[in-house]
């Protein structure tokens, strides 16, 4: 029965991470359902639609997007496309996205082409939490995919973020609730997680960007 109740217990915790992830990453919310995703947010068609309630046909409402078919993102060409693209938003929005996600073979071939010039610089930090990035500028660069749809960062694609610019806001008359203390992780600190609702927002779209048509 201790067993049954462990597998349920790593189910349900799997089924909150997917749920989130897929939050993230969806490529079409449904209106007064979903909150909004990177995808959203950071739209391949920036003119067209509306986020957050307000029409992408307003300049103050569209996000960068190179269109561009880049054949190698991990080349001399990729980085001056990356590069260029870090140029066009800080002179656009006036300050220079953070970070950026791509794909896992994606953020290889950049790093592969990076090695060979002895210039695969690692985000210490990032390193420390267990997660695999590289520094190009300011940029921390994350090569991340999921195990489904709408998760993780969608093929052939390669978006530029700005973590100033980029927020988790609580929704207004959303209701929070506790998890019963218990031990976690083989410690002996008893813990409790506090669960609530919130929407991915921005309150400048042009502060970042995107690739969407990288085909090698």
């Amino acid at each position: 029965i201790k067993n049954l109740l462990n597998t349920y217990k790593m189910q349900a915790e799997t089924t909150v991470a997917n749920i989130r992830n897929i939050a993230f990453w969806k490529a079409s919310p449904t209106a007064n359902l979903d909150s909004e995703s990177l995808q959203s947010i950071v739209s391949t068609t920036p003119t067209t639609g509306s986020l957050g309630g307000i029409s992408r046909a307003n300049t103050y409402a569209q996000n960068q997007v190179n269109t561009t078919t880049i054949t190698s993102l991990g080349s001399a060409t990729g980085m001056t496309a990356i590069h260029t693209m870090r140029a066009i938003l800080g002179g656009d929005a006036k300050t220079i996205p953070d970070f950026a996600i791509t794909t896992p073979n994606l953020y290889s071939a950049v790093e592969a082409f990076l090695d060979t010039l002895r210039q695969a610089y690692k985000d210490e930090t990032m390193g420390q939490l267990g997660f695999d990035a590289l520094k190009i500028g300011p940029n921390t660069v994350l090569g991340y995919d999921g195990n489904g749809t709408d998760e993780g960062c969608p093929a052939n694609r390669f978006y530029f973020l700005n973590s100033k610019h980029l927020f988790l806001r609580k929704l207004s008359g959303g209701s929070m609730r506790f998890t019963p203390f218990e031990f976690r992780d083989n410690s002996w600190n008893a813990t409790s997680l506090f669960l609530d609702v919130f929407n991915l927002t921005t309150n400048l779209p042009s502060a970042m960007g995107v690739f969407s048509a990288i085909t090698g």
